[in-house]
């Protein structure tokens, strides 16, 4: 099946450091939980200059603008930045948000949360490891979920700029939570270049648990099948 590319590229970002990581994390009034994510990636990042974080605060949320005040932040290594908007119907708006927001135009985006932990040293390495071992990096690499047991399914994508600058986007605006990640497993296998990060070992805060305002599980789900071919991608066969 030959796949043909939509006319989706409607920003296209410069890569001025392909090497160079940026994590874009959501979050809101968990400054406890997210204080536990930094110091994870504290603890175990291999190059500290070599990564910085963009994180995404809603206007109305007055607790982690408190935790900003104490500008705590400041003691980690790596670089941290905030942005702060308006709170978002979905969850691929703030990544979005993030994305376009990132004015170090890395070459690697790393969608993140503020409920995961890194528990192995060198994760950052490992990831470039991974696309560095591809041409041109263009391809979808994940770091597995514990919380998926057996299941081979991406919900931790991790992903190079030159796959963003051809969407034109890190994740759709549609899905509150969830699903986008169903589309970028299926392009991933569609187009052949879904790829694990080995050696990379995360963990959920408390076991995570539910999903935070998900509701009506059945409607996006059919929701969801019935734009699949909305998708990224469409074929001419």
């Amino acid at each position: 099946m030959s796949i043909i590319m939509q006319n989706r590229i409607t920003t296209v970002k410069p890569i001025d450091n392909p090497q160079h990581i940026s994590l874009l994390l959501p979050t809101r009034g968990k400054p406890a939980h997210l204080s536990k994510v930094l110091d994870s990636i504290e603890n175990t990042v291999g190059n500290p200059d070599g990564i910085d974080i963009w994180i995404y605060v809603d206007n109305d949320d007055d607790i982690t603008k408190r935790y900003i005040e104490t500008e705590q932040y400041l003691e980690y290594s790596f670089k941290i930045n905030w942005v702060t908007g308006k709170r978002t119907i979905s969850q691929g708006e703030m990544a979005n948000a993030l994305w376009k927001s990132c004015t170090t135009n890395s070459g690697i985006y790393v969608p993140w949360n503020d409920d995961y932990l890194f528990k192995s040293s060198n994760w950052d390495s490992a990831i470039r490891d991974t696309f560095n071992r591809h041409p041109g990096q263009m391809v979808l690499a994940y770091i597995k979920d514990p919380l998926m047991g057996g299941a081979d399914h991406i919900t931790l994508p991790v992903l190079c700029a030159e796959w963003t600058n051809v969407t034109g986007k890190l994740l759709t605006y549609f899905f509150p939570f969830w699903f986008d990640d169903t589309w970028l497993d299926q392009v991933g296998q569609m187009v052949q270049r879904k790829v694990r990060i080995e050696g990379i070992k995360i963990e959920p805060i408390q076991g995570k648990g539910k999903t935070a305002r998900l509701k009506n599980l059945l409607f996006w789900h059919t929701f969801f099948d019935n734009l699949i071919n909305d998708c990224y991608i469409e074929s001419d066969d």
